[in-house]
């Protein structure tokens, strides 16, 4: 039975309840569905001890992405990442990790007292944005590191680059180790050969995908797929169980399970259809002059396979470096003018999200808003090379968890180089760090948080920042 119907029932029955949420089912004048909102009793199962209407709801999401288990996240990817990572570890173990990672990776590794061996995806300058991991950094870093048994990677970024996971996923098992995909960005993959293939089909052994960021689900709910029997599936139901609220959410429960049997339906139509609208705003977008729609396929000599291996055509990516707008302006007049609120702005670049429930008219009205704004922009006098919100390099001088622990001290910016950050930077979105508590603080660093900070992006993690202020460990 699918659990909303289950619900529904048991929302219009006579049964009183003399059990949490406290609103009783009883709307308070504001439109929620109170009335199928409880908690986990008799018939209901437990996410956690699955045997019920949840455990038929994760076996039918497990089929429909053709894997061995699919287990439900109620606090988004974010809770799967840090559950997998812990069920792949042991305190003191190093796991090497894709230095573009979202926060909650690092957040495990304070969490479980792990050391970071990283992976840096090369930069493609003239873009600014992290291209995809490449196997054979991967394999030397492995090598190099013969401990290294975990490896976490983002693919596709939030600009929708995607890895090649195949190799990577080869590399990492001749080498001995489980590989975790952070797919939050691609749950629609795999489903239509005008994709990318998801990693669940690539060799990952884990892949964590956010169902509410592609797909019709709701916000905070995100799916765990367990692809091989290298992943000891007990230890990880403890971690969910433990890294999750006891409580969870029936709603975006069914909305998980909603968002399954929607699929199930006419899946095939769904994503022809989606991919047609995907192809004929692009074809739009391809007209810009000085704006710039990021499309590998008509610009595949632009970009290197080291730079690129795939992109996912559902990222609609619009650069601005040649034109006198940053991407936080140009984000800013499509909101301000245009009613359009996109996902991300970035240093030259905006990130309009689409999924399969944009219609035709939605996307038109993105192509006619940027159309205009191209025919007023204005053209840079010189052009030079774009800003990445990630880094290539860090100088680690102790763990995160260390660091943390350790006794700190808040002093200026300009008084912080070389000291030890006993605090995160990061650009949000997309989260990934520009420094972690116990590296290094280097000029490259203060020039980016100051640059970044000028140009409206949201630099958060160091409160102290709006005070010109950072958080150093005290040697």
């Amino acid at each position: 039975m699918e659990i909303y119907k289950k619900l529904k029932e048991y929302g219009q029955s006579d049964y009183y309840p003399m059990h949490m949420p406290g609103h009783k089912r009883k709307s308070i004048g504001i439109d929620l569905p109170y009335d199928i909102d409880i908690t986990e009793i008799e018939g209901f199962d437990n996410l956690y001890d699955a045997k019920g209407i949840i455990n038929e709801a994760q076996k039918r999401a497990a089929a429909l992405y053709n894997v061995k288990n699919t287990f439900f996240l109620i606090n988004g990817s974010t809770g799967g990442i840090l559950s997998a990572i812990s069920a792949c570890s042991k305190t003191g173990d190093t796991i090497l990790v894709a230095r573009n990672s979202h926060k909650s990776a690092y957040n495990a590794a304070m969490i479980c007292g792990l050391n970071l061996d990283y992976i840096f995806p090369k930069t493609v300058k003239s873009l600014g944005i992290s291209g995809s991991v490449q196997a054979e950094d991967v394999n030397e870093s492995m090598e190099n590191n013969p401990n290294v048994k975990t490896v976490f990677i983002t693919s596709p970024t939030y600009e929708g680059v995607v890895s090649d996971i195949e190799e990577i996923a080869k590399v990492v098992h001749n080498n001995g180790g489980i590989l975790i995909v952070d797919e939050a960005h691609g749950a629609h993959l795999g489903f239509l050969e005008a994709f990318p293939e998801s990693a669940v089909h690539c060799g990952a052994d884990i892949v964590i995908q956010s169902a509410h960021k592609t797909l019709p689900a709701l916000t905070q709910s995100a799916f765990l797929h367990v692809c091989s029997d290298r992943v000891n599936v007990e230890k990880l139901k403890l971690y969910l169980s433990a890294y999750q609220s006891s409580s969870p959410s029936y709603i975006l429960m069914t909305g998980l399970d909603a968002c399954v049997r929607f699929l199930e339906k006419d899946v095939n139509k769904l994503f022809v259809d989606y991919s047609n609208n995907i192809l004929k705003i692009r074809s739009e977008l391809r007209k810009l002059k000085k704006l710039k729609l990021l499309d590998l396929y008509i610009d595949k000599e632009a970009y290197s396979k080291e730079e690129i291996f795939a992109y996912d055509p559902g990222k609609i990516v619009i650069l601005c470096e040649k034109t006198t707008y940053s991407g936080v302006q140009l984000s800013s007049i499509l909101r301000e003018k245009y009613h359009i609120e996109c996902e991300m702005a970035g240093v030259s670049h905006v990130i309009a999200m689409t999924s399969i429930m944009d219609t035709q008219e939605g996307l038109n009205r993105l192509a006619d808003a940027l159309k205009e704004i191209d025919k007023i922009a204005e053209i840079k006098n010189a052009r030079k090379e774009v800003d990445s919100l990630n880094v290539d390099k860090v100088i680690s001088r102790m763990s995160i968890r260390e660091a943390v622990d350790a006794e700190q001290e808040a002093v200026k910016l300009d008084e912080s180089l070389g000291r030890t950050s006993g605090e995160y930077i990061f650009v949000y979105p997309p989260g990934s760090p520009l420094i972690t508590p116990g590296e290094e603080i280097t000029i490259e660093i203060l020039r980016k948080c100051r640059l970044f900070k000028a140009l409206g992006l949201e630099v958060c993690g160091a409160e102290e920042l709006d005070d010109d202020l950072i958080k150093v460990v005290i040697c």
